[in-house]
């Protein structure tokens, strides 16, 4: 139900293997340094610029409950800052599922 793509509707269907996955090395590894020398508080301004959700409604999953609210970007931690009825609260990987709500 989650919208995706694939290497041929980005155009690249005719690159080999090998040539995609030295592309995405190059570009991950040094990004790997530097989350190991600087933790996640390196990327916070990289990933606020790209935040597909931000100001956007979303429904969070956590457990059996689901709640509404307007992502509101991610904290220093990564956590993702979502703006309740009842005030804002910061939500982590591994406890909750984020949707665009319709």
């Amino acid at each position: 139900e989650q919208p995706w793509t694939d290497l041929r509707r980005a155009g690249l269907a005719e690159a080999p293997r090998v040539r995609v996955l030295g592309a995405v090395l190059r570009a991950l590894l040094p990004a790997l340094a530097t989350f190991e020398r600087e933790g996640f508080p390196a990327f916070v301004d990289d990933w606020s610029r790209f935040d597909a959700l931000a100001g956007r409604p979303v429904r969070v999953h956590t457990g059996a409950r689901v709640e509404e609210g307007i992502a509101m970007g991610i904290d220093s931690g990564g956590g993702l800052r979502v703006r309740h009825a009842d005030g804002e609260r910061v939500h982590h990987a591994g406890e909750v599922s984020v949707r665009v709500a319709a």
